[in-house]
């Protein structure tokens, strides 16, 4: 799959059957209290423009909600690509759509932090932006 976590992560997100808006598997994300966050590292061609998407949902309206997310430089420094932002409940998916340009990178990292609540992503795509 490609997600890494930090240790007090490795209980807080699996690939699941199921609940996905297309395919078979979706990344589901289960959050009980303290901010535990998994990323992705995306690779990326340099000075290049890119638009990344993917399509979310989350439940637990009743729990203070708390799942963020950034689209951030290979180093971990620096301005995100993707300024922190978090998920919005819906009723279905809702469809996150980003474009940025990678600058000196040639990868880039997509980290989630998760707080309170259920999280489902699905369908992630990166590609050029049209010129």
């Amino acid at each position: 799959s490609g997600w890494r976590t930090n240790a007090a992560a490795t209980t807080a997100w699996n690939i699941e059957q199921g609940n996905v808006r297309s395919g078979k598997y979706a990344l589901h994300l289960k959050g009980d209290c303290c901010r535990k966050s998994i990323y992705q590292q995306i690779n990326v061609k340099p000075n290049t423009n890119y638009t990344f998407t993917f399509f979310a949902k989350a439940y637990g309206k009743e729990l203070s909600p708390r799942c963020v997310f950034s689209l951030l430089p290979e180093s971990w420094s620096g301005t995100p690509f993707v300024p922190q932002s978090e998920f919005n409940y819906t009723d279905g998916w809702k469809m996150y759509s980003y474009d940025f340009n990678s600058g000196d990178q040639t990868a880039v990292n997509f980290q989630i932090w998760v707080g309170y609540g259920d999280y489902y992503l699905d369908d992630f795509y990166l590609f050029e932006a049209k010129k």
